[in-house]
């Protein structure tokens, strides 16, 4: 009797085991853990993206969009953000102004040869939040699309403004890294 108590409770233990085991390879795997927009490409532009912001309402929103930028420069990506001074030499333009009650804080708009990036300032975020928005539309404008997994680790889930910072996650990274 003793033996097999002993022989079940190894079993227990092992199962127990490779149970956790598989379920921390899966929490920590999110290599799988993005989705493209085939349509959004840079074609060519991605290792210098010249961004250009204006303030087309009350609020000055250039630190931010400059940190996001800066996120993505530090993402170990092919991507580089560089701000420009002229709307004519960039290739992603953001504005900033009141778009109303519209249920979204940010957004992008794809255009042929340039994108757009409009922040929503009818709603009040943090600085910090504001930051994560601009990243997670910049995501957008390099080619990626939204991916909702079970963990709000990725840049791209949605809704991002509670995620805690705006560095690209391990997903948002390959994801750039298969499309370009």
């Amino acid at each position: 009797m003793k033996k097999r108590n002993i022989i079940l409770s190894l079993i227990m233990a092992i199962a127990l085991l490779v149970i956790s085991t598989g379920s921390i390879v899966l929490a920590v795997d999110h290599s799988t853990h993005y989705s493209l927009m085939w349509w959004v490409d840079w074609n060519g532009h991605e290792d210098d993206v010249e961004w250009w912001y204006d303030q087309m309402g009350t609020k000055d929103y250039h630190n931010i969009v400059d940190d996001a930028a800066t996120a993505w420069n530090n993402s170990g990506t092919i991507i580089y953000m560089l701000e420009v001074a002229n709307k004519g030499d960039s290739v992603l333009r953001i504005y900033s102004k009141d778009y109303g009650d519209s249920g979204w804080y940010g957004q992008m708009i794809p255009y042929v040869g340039f994108g757009n990036n409009n922040l929503n300032e009818y709603y009040t975020l943090t600085d910090s939040q504001w930051t994560i928005v601009a990243a997670h539309e910049m995501g957008h404008s390099h080619g990626l699309d939204h991916y909702d997994c079970e963990t709000e680790s990725e840049l791209m889930h949605t809704p991002c403004v509670n995620r805690g910072n705006p560095n690209p996650y391990i997903g948002d990274i390959a994801g750039i890294n298969a499309k370009y």
